[in-house]
């Protein structure tokens, strides 16, 4: 599984924005196959916006890209966002060694 995490922290005039732009995302990647849930979420202490994609497979999130992109293709998220938006994919995968353990690899993005 892939889970893709992006935080967002946009300017209080502009969080109607970025919530509607996060369901864009959500419905654009609903339509992808591969997607296996998508949720956009408030942090109450911090007031970030998180979103949340959890894919199949790196495959899967790569061949839904254009959909996605298409989808916030004219979002202004330099104007919207009070700091870079930060975000982070990482791939859970079962280890073959002998003891099993889930592995994990990551990367990180800051837009």
């Amino acid at each position: 599984m892939l889970y893709q995490l992006a935080i967002h922290r946009p300017e209080p005039e502009h969080e109607r924005d970025v919530i509607d732009s996060m369901h864009r995302f959500g419905a654009a990647a609903s339509s992808q196959q591969g997607l296996v849930e998508v949720h956009a979420l408030k942090d109450q202490r911090s007031d970030a916006l998180i979103g949340l994609a959890v894919w199949t497979s790196v495959d899967a999130l790569m061949a839904a890209r254009p959909a996605l992109a298409a989808a916030t293709a004219g979002d202004d998220f330099d104007a919207w966002e009070g700091e870079p938006i930060r975000s982070r994919c990482s791939c859970w995968r079962r280890s073959r060694g002998p003891n099993r353990a889930l592995a994990l690899a990551s990367s990180v993005h800051h837009r």
